[in-house]
């Protein structure tokens, strides 16, 4: 008997933890690898990383990137384009197009950007992904001392 009884408490933490378990979105997403914040100065030239990829079980074709810097926060300066052989930008936006992603591939680019802004304002940066199977996006808070 306690055999058993051990063996329904064990199925019964098992299916517990099967229950709670996140839900796993597939396909295309994008990060902010430097985190939700960044903390910058007047005149600093932060690199904004980002990390995109295909968590799916398919290839996602066509996928382009892009972010955009406020005005107000500061200009575009460089960039890494990663596996991107074409890269379009301005003194605040920047796309980097197109490249395909096997399942469970990703990759970084990153935005280089000269901070003008005022001490004590906070600003937002932002990039997205598209693609044919799916889009996604992701922002970071700049704030600057």
């Amino acid at each position: 008997m306690r055999r058993f009884t051990r063996w329904i408490v064990v199925v019964a933490v098992l299916a517990t933890a099967l229950i709670a378990a996140p839900a796993y979105a597939a396909g295309p997403y994008i990060q902010i690898n430097n985190g939700t914040t960044m903390v910058t100065n007047t005149g600093q030239t932060p690199q904004l990383v980002v990390q995109f990829g295909n968590s799916g079980s398919t290839t996602v074709r066509g996928v382009s990137i892009s972010c955009s810097v406020p005005a107000a926060l500061g200009t575009i300066t460089g960039n890494y384009p990663g596996p991107f052989k074409t890269v379009t930008s301005s003194a605040n936006s920047i796309s980097f197009s197109s490249v395909d992603l096997i399942a469970g591939q990703n990759y970084n680019v990153s935005v280089n950007f000269k901070v003008s802004a005022a001490k004590g304002t906070t600003h937002t940066v932002s990039c997205s992904l598209a693609s044919g199977s799916g889009s996604a996006s992701a922002s970071a808070t700049v704030k600057v001392q």
